[in-house]
């Protein structure tokens, strides 16, 4: 099995293999999980760790049964999955983990530098469904190589570090000299709708954060038409036409949420670029100010300085002025803790 230091589990002409391997099979369970840190490879640029998630077949199983007939209307494109079922979808899904590994050594933390995942399905999951994929040839190779449970399901990770700030090993070290804090990424929780209905210059709301389940108070200022600069759209391909105007609301927030466990978004899809001349090459650009969380980057209209607004939202790209009234705020919950792990055997 060929291990290379940038975290991928593809072929790298440009990269060499470890200097050494050192084993660690260290099992641990997060939130009635089982996990297992498979291998630590030492490189000269730092190290690159495999590790995986146990999936039991009768969860992929259950899951199968649970979202086959809701998903099948949108298999063929032609209707467009909701926001949220597919976040949903995605949450309930056991292949899919969004966790971020960081590494210490003799107590100095390794910067993160990337990873990948790869998914491992058992037999028993494709005798029950014609419909599912085949593996991945890569994954059934890493089953063999660690001598896993081919009658499981897994999730594998690859993820390497760099030493610190130029930092080499200067000493010898071992596994317990190894720490690592295993971080849950967040998922999205949709909580109210507003509808803004603008009978005043300024509209109050209040809703529940699920969390904490504490009250606030939100207050959306008068909303302003902006369109897209002229230098952002120099930047854009030329073969289409794009979208320019949105509209930019101010927000307050009372208590104050901290901005990384929340955003608001609009309930309303903006348009989509137009193809100006005959290309089928391009006809896969993503669409700008859609639906899918915020779009400041792409925009560089601000509040009014006179305003007290601390937030501001920014609605979807249309062709003409439009307005949007309707905006629902999305909670960024941690689905579980943080764990700390030591490697020592």
């Amino acid at each position: 099995m060929d291990v290379y230091f940038e975290g991928f589990f593809g072929n790298s002409e440009n990269q060499k293999k470890p200097e050494k391997e050192i084993p660690v099979n260290k099992l641990f369970l997060w939130d009635n999980d089982r996990w297992n840190i498979l291998s630590i490879y030492e490189f000269k640029e730092g190290l690159t760790m495999d590790f995986c998630k146990e999936i039991n077949p009768g969860e992929l199983q259950e899951f199968q049964k649970k979202w086959e007939k809701e998903i099948s209307q949108y298999e063929d494109g032609e209707i467009e999955i909701p926001e949220e079922l597919f976040e949903q979808l995605q949450e309930e899904n056991p292949g899919v983990c969004d966790i971020t590994p960081k590494m210490y050594l003799h107590g100095r933390k390794l910067i993160s530098r990337r990873g990948s995942s790869i998914c491992y399905y058992p037999v028993s999951v494709f005798s029950e469904n014609e419909g599912a994929c085949p593996n991945d040839p890569k994954a059934e190779e890493i089953i063999r190589e660690y001598g896993m449970n081919p009658d499981m399901g897994y999730v594998i990770f690859r993820w390497s570090f760099t030493w610190n700030k130029g930092w080499r090993r200067k000493r010898e070290y071992s596994l317990s000299d190894i720490e690592l804090t295993m971080e849950a990424g967040r998922v999205n929780r949709v909580g109210e709708v507003f509808h803004l209905e603008y009978e005043q210059k300024e509209e109050y709301c209040s809703f529940m954060n699920p969390v904490n389940h504490k009250e606030y108070m939100i207050t959306f200022g008068t909303p302003e038409q902006k369109k897209m600069s002229e230098k952002l759209l120099n930047k854009m391909d030329g073969r289409f036409r794009y979208p320019t105007c949105y509209e930019i609301i101010g927000y307050k927030i009372i208590p104050k949420l901290p901005s990384e466990e929340y955003f608001i978004r609009s309930r309303v899809k903006g348009d989509a670029p137009e193809l100006i001349a005959g290309d089928d090459a391009a006809a896969g650009i993503s669409v700008i100010g859609g639906a899918d969380g915020p779009t400041s980057i792409f925009l560089a209209g601000k509040i009014r300085k006179s305003t007290y607004y601390e937030k501001r939202i920014n609605s979807p790209l249309f062709f003409e002025p439009t307005e949007v009234r309707d905006y629902e705020i999305v909670f960024r919950v941690k689905p579980k803790e943080d764990i700390h792990i030591n490697l020592e055997p």
